[in-house]
Protein backbone atom coordinates (compact mmCIF):
# COMPACT_ATOMS: atom_id res chain seq x y z
CA UNK A 1 0.00 0.00 0.00
CA UNK A 2 2.31 2.78 -0.82
CA UNK A 3 1.48 6.08 -2.70
CA UNK A 4 2.92 6.82 -6.00
CA UNK A 5 4.41 9.83 -6.89
CA UNK A 6 1.38 11.54 -8.05
CA UNK A 7 -0.96 10.49 -4.93
CA UNK A 8 1.30 12.29 -3.18
CA UNK A 9 1.35 15.65 -5.33
CA UNK A 10 -1.91 15.35 -5.04
CA UNK A 11 -2.10 15.52 -1.50
CA UNK A 12 0.43 18.02 -1.11
CA UNK A 13 -1.35 19.93 -3.47
CA UNK A 14 -4.95 19.88 -1.63
CA UNK A 15 -2.52 20.49 1.80
CA UNK A 16 -1.35 23.57 0.38
CA UNK A 17 -4.23 25.06 -1.41
CA UNK A 18 -6.49 24.18 1.78
CA UNK A 19 -3.84 26.38 3.59
CA UNK A 20 -3.68 29.60 1.03
CA UNK A 21 -7.27 29.56 0.58
CA UNK A 22 -7.50 29.54 4.99
CA UNK A 23 -4.98 32.16 4.46
CA UNK A 24 -6.69 34.29 2.02
CA UNK A 25 -10.10 34.16 3.90
CA UNK A 26 -8.00 35.49 7.40
CA UNK A 27 -6.22 38.51 5.43
CA UNK A 28 -10.01 38.86 3.64
CA UNK A 29 -11.71 38.94 7.16
CA UNK A 30 -9.10 41.47 8.46
CA UNK A 31 -9.89 43.88 5.50
CA UNK A 32 -13.44 43.73 6.09
CA UNK A 33 -12.50 44.60 9.90
CA UNK A 34 -10.61 48.00 8.61
CA UNK A 35 -13.10 49.18 5.76
CA UNK A 36 -16.31 48.12 7.99
CA UNK A 37 -16.48 52.49 9.64
CA UNK A 38 -15.91 53.17 6.20
CA UNK A 39 -18.90 51.78 4.85
CA UNK A 40 -20.56 53.58 7.93
CA UNK A 41 -19.73 56.61 7.23
CA UNK A 42 -20.96 56.30 3.36
CA UNK A 43 -23.96 54.90 4.67
CA UNK A 44 -24.54 58.15 6.74
CA UNK A 45 -23.25 60.22 4.18
CA UNK A 46 -26.29 58.95 2.09
CA UNK A 47 -29.00 59.62 4.84
CA UNK A 48 -27.47 63.28 5.02
CA UNK A 49 -27.70 63.54 1.00
CA UNK A 50 -31.40 62.39 1.06
CA UNK A 51 -32.18 64.67 3.95
CA UNK A 52 -30.72 67.38 2.35
CA UNK A 53 -32.39 66.75 -1.04
CA UNK A 54 -35.96 67.01 0.68
CA UNK A 55 -35.25 70.32 2.36
CA UNK A 56 -33.95 71.98 -1.04
CA UNK A 57 -37.05 70.36 -2.31
CA UNK A 58 -39.48 72.59 0.04
CA UNK A 59 -38.67 76.03 -1.76
CA UNK A 60 -39.75 74.57 -4.64
CA UNK A 61 -43.20 73.58 -3.07
CA UNK A 62 -43.95 76.70 -1.42
CA UNK A 63 -42.94 78.23 -4.90
CA UNK A 64 -45.66 76.07 -6.27
CA UNK A 65 -48.11 76.58 -4.09
CA UNK A 66 -48.07 80.44 -3.95
CA UNK A 67 -48.19 80.04 -7.63
CA UNK A 68 -51.72 77.96 -7.11
CA UNK A 69 -52.81 80.28 -4.81
CA UNK A 70 -52.20 83.72 -6.99
CA UNK A 71 -54.06 81.57 -10.06
CA UNK A 72 -56.74 80.77 -7.50
CA UNK A 73 -57.47 84.45 -6.62
CA UNK A 74 -56.92 85.59 -10.33
CA UNK A 75 -59.41 83.40 -11.55
CA UNK A 76 -61.48 84.75 -8.33
CA UNK A 77 -60.98 88.04 -9.70
CA UNK A 78 -62.09 87.59 -12.92
CA UNK A 79 -65.06 85.57 -12.40
CA UNK A 80 -66.21 88.53 -10.22
CA UNK A 81 -65.44 91.15 -13.16
CA UNK A 82 -67.37 88.72 -15.41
Amino acid sequence: MSLTILEMLYVVLIVFSSIIWTLLIIVLIRVLKILWPLTEIADFYNKIKKILSWYSQIPEIIKESVKEKFWKSEEKVEKTEK
